[in-house]
């Protein structure tokens, strides 16, 4: 009989917690970092964001290289006065992609380098990346390469005056991306 009661008062006890850790304890949500009204670049908005969070940019130019190593949304408010100008050297990246399920959207890609050899997006040593509806043009050697990746989705991208679109590894998928003219 007491063994059966401590067993009800420990039952109850556990009940008890567990309703006040449910009352009590708040809901993780992802938030929206705006740039340049938080952080007056893209990578320190990157830095200070953590997985499942999206990180907007406002129109206008940012003269910087961008390391996306989180599982965030990258999101320019408008693709054409979304720009990221970089002054690439050679094997050099301008948007580099390195965490699995992130994704880059509506931005302008310029190498800003005299040297042709550089990747305006690079994804490498991830999966379920998703790179959509960005404009990537003037002197990017390639303009999108997925290296050691799979499973990601390039969809409505822009490629103009690029010395190779696209380099891809397997598994990735293609859609309704356009080619508008090669150096």
């Amino acid at each position: 009989m007491l063994k059966k009661t401590i067993s009800w008062i420990l039952l109850l006890l556990l009940l008890a917690s567990m309703l006040m850790l449910a009352r009590y304890s708040q809901p993780v949500s992802a938030r929206t970092i705006t740039v340049p009204d938080e952080f007056s670049t893209i990578q320190e908005a990157i830095n200070n964001a953590t997985n499942g969070d999206t990180v907007f940019v406002r129109s206008g130019t940012y003269y910087e290289k961008v390391v996306v190593n989180k599982a965030i949304m990258l999101i320019g408010e408008d693709m054409k006065p979304t720009i990221i100008r970089y002054n690439a050297s050679v094997d050099d990246n301008i948007v580099e992609v390195t965490a699995s399920y992130a994704a880059v959207k509506n931005f302008t890609i310029i190498n800003d380098g005299a040297q042709i050899y550089a990747t305006g997006i690079l994804v490498k040593d991830a999966y379920y990346c998703s790179i959509t509806e960005n404009n990537l043009t003037e002197r990017n050697y390639i303009g999108i390469a997925i290296n050691n990746a799979s499973s990601c989705y390039l969809v409505g991208n822009v490629f103009t005056n690029n010395g190779m679109t696209v380099h891809l590894s397997y598994g990735n998928t293609i859609l309704n991306n356009t080619l508008n003219g090669k150096p």
